[in-house]
């Protein structure tokens, strides 16, 4: 972590990590979370640390639960992508209380089911993949196809964000794609001061 004042601070199995740490959300509460290729972790405020390793692997049934992706959305939940699974259980949400239900997501592919997952503006979560697809979780749980994504030249999406003007943003292996409110898009390139094709992650930072 780093703080305003510049000093650094690691966090490491010492206190409660485990695994290799692919993904980090900050909730309405304060709660930092830790998704790691072994489970679970969340760092209070107070500084506390929990493990949700064995609440996950009971319910997914896994040895090692590789958690990929996070989100916090804002009603308190905290949304769940696992690498490597089934439709069935790669996205789940944990309720405040802290219960979990899963959302199945019929097009992923197990073997390629890395999430990216943004708040929309407009309600509902958005989800993107890695075969071309986005699609919106509506508040009722349903799911719809937003995007096909055969206008970004078949690329894989990374990260989904949505900025305060309510466009979407797509860090992809082709580019930086962005979708403005009439539904057009627009995929930044290297010609355009990238500096490269593959775009990993996508932030908005605080001027918008």
């Amino acid at each position: 972590r780093l703080a305003a004042d510049g000093t650094l601070t690691r966090f490491t199995a010492v206190d409660g990590l485990s695994g290799a740490v692919q993904a980090i959300e900050e909730d309405r509460d304060g709660n930092i979370w830790f998704g790691t290729s072994t489970g679970l972790h969340r760092r209070s405020p107070s500084g506390a640390w929990s493990t949700f390793t064995s609440e996950i692997q009971m319910r997914l049934g896994r040895r090692a639960p590789w958690v990929s992706t996070l989100l916090a959305d804002p009603d308190g939940g905290l949304w769940i992508g696992f690498s490597g699974g089934s439709n069935e259980d790669v996205l789940w949400r944990r309720r405040t209380d802290g219960s979990m239900e899963a959302y199945p997501l019929p097009h992923v592919s197990g073997s390629r089911s890395r999430l990216a997952l943004a708040v929309d503006p407009r309600g509902g979560i958005l989800v993107g993949w890695m075969n071309q697809r986005i699609e919106r979780i509506e508040a009722d749980g349903t799911l719809s196809t937003l995007i096909i994504v055969d206008r970004l030249n078949n690329t894989y999406i990374h990260d989904l964000a949505t900025d305060a003007r309510g466009q979407l943003w797509a860090a992809t292996s082709d580019g930086l794609a962005r979708q403005g409110g009439d539904g057009s898009w627009r995929t930044f390139h290297t010609a355009d001061g990238l500096p490269g094709p593959q775009v990993e992650a996508a932030v908005v930072d605080w001027q918008g």
